[in-house]
């Protein structure tokens, strides 16, 4: 994060409201004494709202699952608009030679794997260049509403990337304010902790011990722990939403999270109070991670080292066509794009009534193939809906090709 707030002090988020719980009973009951210090019923109700205004603010957890459905949607997005610009290339190919200036203009090079920024600007291009080969693409299938349906793809994409980076914004900027709010609270502790030992000191043991923040005996110059946090243990990651995650230690103000390709260079990835990072590495390959813990003393001890194999997620499948090739039996063939970085495809179809849209939670697993054609029988009588996603071994399938349907 950028322009990052210190924690300062050495406590969850949960134990800070619990203490500071704690103290606005105490200082309620001790109303009398705290007057001394000019601590009025105003200013106990004013702690108070300051403890509601940030248990109600909005947690990284929230503002976590905002981002990882903004990406979720930008994902989706990209996508299909791979799918669909792939079929301007397919129409292209037939349409101009290999290799030829016009046929280059619709190609990009590994476009399962290129950035959203590239992405998108093949995709302008695409629409561009579409609109001046229309009357040779016609015969192939395509409209002037074609392109004007992949123009607006391409602009949701667009819209797609901006509310990824605003959410991604969104959360760093309100954990930064979090953190300010939780920090001024503590300096609120320390000075109500001051003046409640001081009001009990010597005159009553157990009233003193309710004005104390940590319970430990030490300086509070180390902000009231006396050692550095243990190492953290059970490093993972979720590879379906990239969270990495880790036990919760105590004493610990923040997290470091790193990567290293060999284990000699580190590379830091993430510095924060949470136990939890979102984060998808820029480049495929196998990287150790690693995390520690600090707080007001120092730096703990790292965890044990995490390998992760990271695979970009592969391209769904495209230009999917639907054939019955035998009326009377029921008979089909079902054709998809190859993509390059695929090692199996597998197909999915919903058995509904004739003229019925598709039940998503009706589809069945039909077969794995290695090959980019599927044929099978399934009688007559019935609308059979199919889709496709393509698999690599060892790693995830891409989401769902576009749907298909048959009247059989």
């Amino acid at each position: 994060m950028s322009d990052d707030v210190n924690r300062e002090f050495a406590m969850s988020y949960a134990d800070l409201i619990e203490v500071c719980d704690n103290f606005h009973s105490c200082i309620t009951r001790d109303a009398a004494e705290m007057s001394v210090y000019g601590v009025t019923p105003l200013a106990t109700a004013a702690f108070k709202t300051k403890i509601n205004e940030f248990l109600a603010f909005p947690t990284d957890a929230i503002l976590t699952y905002d981002m990882m459905s903004a990406t979720q949607h930008r994902n989706t997005l990209a996508n299909n608009l791979r799918i669909m610009a792939r079929t301007f290339g397919v129409r292209a190919k037939i349409a101009f030679a290999d290799n030829t200036g016009r046929y280059e203009r619709f190609v990009l090079e590994d476009l399962s794997r290129a950035t959203d920024g590239n992405l998108l600007v093949f995709c302008e291009m695409v629409a561009h260049e579409a609109a001046k080969y229309l009357v040779e693409f016609e015969p192939l299938g395509m409209s002037q509403q074609t392109i004007d349906d992949f123009v607006t793809a391409t602009n949701e994409f667009r819209l797609a990337m901006i509310a990824q980076d605003d959410a991604v914004m969104l959360r760093d900027e309100t954990a930064n304010l979090r953190m300010k709010k939780a920090n001024e609270l503590y300096k609120l502790l320390v000075n109500y902790s001051n003046m409640g030992k001081n009001i009990w000191y010597e005159v009553n043991e157990a009233l003193y011990n309710d004005y104390i923040i940590y319970d430990y005996t030490g300086s509070n110059s180390t902000g009231g722990v006396s050692a550095v946090p243990a190492a953290p243990e059970n490093l993972s990651v979720d590879v379906n939403t990239m969270i990495f995650s880790w036990s919760s230690v105590p004493n610990t103000q923040n997290y470091t999270l790193e990567k290293s390709a060999v284990g000699i260079e580190w590379e830091i990835i993430y510095t924060g109070p949470d136990n939890f990072f979102m984060y998808v590495p820029e480049t495929e390959g196998i990287n150790l991670y690693r995390v520690k813990g600090s707080n007001s003393i120092g730096s703990g001890l790292y965890s044990s080292l995490m390998s992760f194999n990271y695979n970009a997620p592969i391209a769904a499948p495209g230009y999917v066509s639907l054939t019955i090739t035998n009326a009377s039996t029921g008979e089909i063939a079902l054709n998809w794009e190859e993509i390059a970085e695929a090692d199996f495809y597998r197909v999915y179809v919903c058995a509904v009534a004739t003229g019925e849209p598709a039940v998503p939670a009706n589809y069945s697993f039909a077969g794995e193939y290695t090959v980019t054609t599927f044929t099978a029988t399934f009688g007559t009588g019935s609308r059979r809906w199919f889709y496709v996603k393509a698999g690599q071994t060892g790693g995830e399938l891409s989401s769902a090709s576009d749907a298909v349907y048959a009247d059989l």
